[in-house]
Formats: C-alpha cells, sequence, structure tokens
C-alpha cells in the first residue's frame, strides 16, 4: 500500500441565522476536515468531525486531540474491512464526532482509490448524487420565504428545525412547505435530540402523509 498523508484543517463557518440547540444559541459551526491522500496522488479523501456544543459531549478541542492520536493507526485502519473498522473506532473508544470522522475519510479513500462507490451494508442502490440541504429555521412565514428564495437558488432539499416546545410550529411550517412545493423538495426534520417519545408521536401526526423525506435525532432518549 502507498504511503499515507494526513492533514488536519479547522474550520469556523457563520450561520446566517442563529441556531438553538438545546436551548443554547450557537451562531457558528466549527470543526476540523481529515483529509488522506497516497502518495503521488493527488485525489484526497475527506472526513469532517463537527462536534455541534450542546448536543455532543466532546468539546472541539477534545475531538481534535482525540483525531490527532488516530492519525499513526490510519494505516491499520484503511487495510480493514468495513466491520471491522466500526469495531475498531468502537474498541477505540473514540468520541462519536471523531468516529463518524475517520470512517467518513475511510470509506471515501477507498472510493477515490477503487473509482467506485463505497458498498455499504444493507445499502445495494446507493445514490449517485445527494442534494445540499437549504437549512430553515423560524416561524412558519420566515421558513417560507427563505424556503421560497432557495428554491428560486435552484435548492430542491430543505432541512427544517424543530425546536422544543415548538413543535406546533414546525407542523404547521411543514404543511406550509408541502402545500406550496408538494413533490418537488425533499423536506429533512432535524429536532437535535430534543422531544420526548409523546410530543414526537404527536408532532408527526401534525404532518402531511409523504411529507417528510426523514427525521433526523427526534427523540431525547
Amino acid at each position: 500500500m502507498s504511503p499515507i498523508h494526513a492533514d488536519i484543517c479547522r474550520y469556523g463557518i457563520p450561520f446566517s441565522v442563529p441556531v438553538l440547540v438545546r436551548g443554547l444559541r450557537v451562531e457558528r459551526r466549527e470543526g476540523l476536515l481529515l483529509r488522506l491522500r497516497a502518495s503521488g496522488s493527488e485525489a484526497a479523501a475527506i472526513g469532517e468531525v463537527a462536534p455541534l456544543p450542546g448536543l455532543h459531549d466532546e468539546a472541539l478541542d477534545e475531538a481534535e486531540r482525540s483525531l490527532v492520536s488516530i492519525i499513526p493507526h490510519l494505516p491499520e485502519l484503511i487495510g480493514l474491512t468495513l466491520p471491522g473498522l466500526g469495531a475498531r473506532m468502537e474498541a477505540e473508544g473514540l468520541p462519536p464526532s471523531v468516529a463518524t470522522g475517520v470512517e467518513m475519510a475511510v470509506i471515501n479513500y477507498h472510493a477515490r482509490r477503487s473509482g467506485t462507490m463505497p458498498s455499504l451494508p444493507g445499502c445495494s442502490n446507493p445514490a449517485k448524487r445527494v442534494p445540499v440541504n437549504a437549512l430553515l429555521e423560524g416561524d412558519p412565514e420566515a421558513v417560507l420565504e427563505r424556503a421560497s428564495i432557495a428554491f428560486a437558488e435552484g435548492f430542491r432539499a430543505f432541512k427544517l428545525k424543530v425546536r422544543p416546545g415548538r413543535t406546533e410550529e414546525a407542523a404547521e411550517a411543514v404543511r406550509s412547505l408541502h402545500g406550496r412545493f408538494g413533490a418537488g423538495v425533499e423536506l429533512r426534520l432535524d429536532a437535535n435530540q430534543s422531544l420526548t417519545l409523546d410530543e414526537a408521536v404527536e408532532f408527526s401526526r401534525a404532518l402531511p402523509q409523504g411529507s417528510i423525506a426523514y427525521i433526523e435525532e427526534p427523540l431525547q432518549e
């Protein structure tokens, strides 16, 4: 196997609108990019480590130290099967955000080297393209306005933040979006582990059938 070069860089991107995560006001997203490259190749594989304040236990500095500690083991990690890689990440006790970023980089590395889509368990027909989300948040009127602007810019996938204690507002926004765009867009919801089971069930019942692609991390437990 060719020698592996690894680089880590830190980034910070301000949000155009602050996001509430479990009551914490987050105004910028900060994270780390792990770049892997084989010697003599310009093709780079990227993995992202981005613990979210208020949601992940590990802070960014802790995640960076953990990521640096795994760098010497990257050649052997790249040689593992995907199930073996997952088991190794668990055995290393890496923080979840770091394990995700390392797995992402290794899978992308194999895809770059082979020129084929990665083979993932239970996914026999992976999508060839993944649309970028336009992030939506706020009251239903503001959500619909931002979605209309994003739609005109070419976005066809939206991600709506569901805030605790304001699920009725989110459901109204979903109904408005579904009424405006129908099947012409893909709508994804993200509750950042903020809902109880009863709240999540009640919220889902208030949504138009077939209006959303998935709900990300709805439950506190």
